[in-house]
């Protein structure tokens, strides 16, 4: 083979592969109870059929197993049909205690109906591949639609809405030291906190969560997005939340996971809307280290907790040590501090070394620990300790106290979502949400603790793009201009579009609304 040949077919896998990680893993929580979805699923089935794939004994079963894959397939679609779901084809994958396991999930029904749809040009991928950034280690398969495939969506009508997460996915997960899913006895605790997620998530249901940026913007993001295999290209279906509780204990972890507005950078949150509005972020000032204070019985020190004598403190100095806090409190060794610290300013790109530290290596971050260490040296001793993990089980059960303030019946009615040490809500709501977060402080620590607005993107919207006052939604703005802007902005208005016109036949207030609006 000539060289330049040789050169062309190297690129050719180098693209094939780069194409085949711009994925996410397989949702199988997908389900639909509308017609519409039936008809496609029915069509599909009794092709299967034809091709005397159907065991009668395992019929249904095959037709579950055979809508969680092609739902998924269309809602990964409707994301960005370039974007690839990713599967195993590991019977050892699927056993008790996998992310695949799932009453209804068969590994011989699941991998049978994916190889039906790629047999038969609905679906496409490969089998398993190879990047040539590490060769001699196999990934897993990769699937997608195809045109047929969507084209059967579009002829039987199916809109996103119509799709929706099984009740029955695990919203309290256990895990085990290693990660591992472990099965527990259900308790009038474990009940509760499965009542008020279910409360929490459907508040959360009912509101359009969308990200006010342009198409072009929207794919830079999830090309961003797609190299991180822990996030993944934006799903803004997933809005259900879950909780994780670690190293088989109730007492550690049990944060909310689940929204996709957790996984994106956090200069694109004040771009979130909610039903067309504008949002607030408020946070915890200092959470973790105002909470081993608390622990230890001891007053916050004065001053900024983030200043360390003999140095410049300056912006780009404080958030280096604000987010070394964190590090420091959640890694169990100064090894794994530093670490995380390289993983994040190198890999993940999301903490930026300040001019006085030269790099990541231990001779330029163990002075900034040990100053760090000095300034805080009365709860020095959780340092490295992995104290965090219990730490986060307390944010947690706040966490949950405020939110259900939000979504119960007898509170507000509003969508809210965590961020962990902050939360999100509509604009106007903020002074609200300070208090609750404050109460929920002092009720969990007999404390107080300062709560700071981030953000309020309707300021940040009227500053940076129509510096007029509000009033009208288009101001003086011709037919022309705005219908360009509603082109730059397409699948934010489609999206809304489609959220409140599946709403308007249940809530009048829905039929009010102009989802073509531009959002204020």
């Amino acid at each position: 083979m000539r060289e330049k040949e040789m050169t062309d077919l190297v690129e050719d896998i180098q693209e094939k592969a780069e194409e085949y990680n711009y994925s996410r893993p397989l949702d199988i929580w997908r389900v639909s109870d509308h017609p519409e979805v039936r008809e496609v699923i029915s069509l599909l089935f009794e092709e299967m059929k034809s091709k005397g794939l159907v065991n009668k004994r395992y019929a249904n079963k095959l037709r579950r197993n055979l809508l969680a894959v092609v739902l998924d397939l269309y809602v990964a679609y409707l994301s960005d049909p370039r974007l690839y779901i990713g599967y195993s084809r590991d019977r050892n994958k699927y056993r008790k205690g996998s992310r695949y396991k799932a009453l209804f999930l068969s590994y011989q029904l699941l991998i049978k109906s994916i190889d039906f749809l790629i047999d038969n040009q609905y679906a496409e991928g490969p089998k398993g591949y190879r990047h040539p950034s590490a060769p001699l280690k196999s990934r897993t398969a990769r699937l997608r639609a195809t045109e047929k495939l969507i084209k059967l969506f579009k002829e039987k009508q199916v809109t996103p809405r119509m799709v929706r997460k099984d009740e029955y996915e695990p919203l309290i997960i256990l895990k085990d030291k290693d990660g591992n899913v472990i099965d527990y006895e259900e308790t009038e605790d474990t009940r509760r906190m499965t009542e008020n997620l279910k409360a929490i998530n459907k508040a959360l249901d009912n509101w359009a969560i969308l990200l006010y940026i342009t198409d072009e913007e929207l794919k830079k993001l999830n090309e961003r997005l797609a190299k991180d295999p822990n996030k993944g290209p934006i799903d803004f279906t997933n809005k259900r939340l879950h909780r994780i509780f670690n190293n088989g204990s109730w007492n550690q972890g049990g944060r909310f996971f689940g929204g996709w507005w957790q996984n994106i950078p956090r200069e694109y949150r004040v771009h979130i809307r909610l039903d067309n509005k504008h949002v607030v972020e408020c946070d915890y000032s200092g959470l973790h280290i105002n909470m081993l204070y608390a622990l230890e019985k001891l007053p916050m020190p004065k001053g900024d907790v983030y200043h360390l004598d003999g140095y410049s403190n300056d912006p780009t100095f404080r958030r280096f040590v604000k987010q070394l806090v964190l590090i420091l409190v959640n890694a169990d060794s100064r090894e794994k501090a530093r670490k995380a610290i390289h993983y994040a300013v190198h890999q993940e790109k999301s903490l930026e070394l300040p001019p006085e530290i030269p790099s990541t290596k231990q001779s330029d971050l163990d002075p900034v620990i040990d100053a760090l260490e000095r300034k805080h040296k009365k709860i020095k001793h959780y340092f490295c300790t992995g104290k965090g993990i219990d730490l986060q089980n307390l944010d947690s059960k706040m966490a949950e106290t405020v939110m259900m303030h939000f979504v119960r019946p007898s509170g507000l009615g509003y969508a809210i979502l965590p961020l962990h040490d902050s939360f999100i809500v509509h604009h106007g709501l903020e002074e609200t949400l300070k208090k609750k977060m404050k109460a929920a402080f002092r009720k969990m620590f007999g404390r107080s603790i300062n709560v700071d607005l981030k953000y309020n993107s309707l300021e940040a919207w009227k500053k940076e793009q129509r510096p007029k006052p509000p009033g009208k939604r288009f101001f003086n703005m011709t037919l022309t201009a705005i219908l360009a802007e509603q082109a730059r902005y397409s699948t934010y208005h489609t999206l809304l579009r489609e959220h409140f016109n599946s709403r308007a036949s249940s809530s009048p207030k829905d039929q009010e609304q102009d989802e073509d609006q531009i959002p204020f």
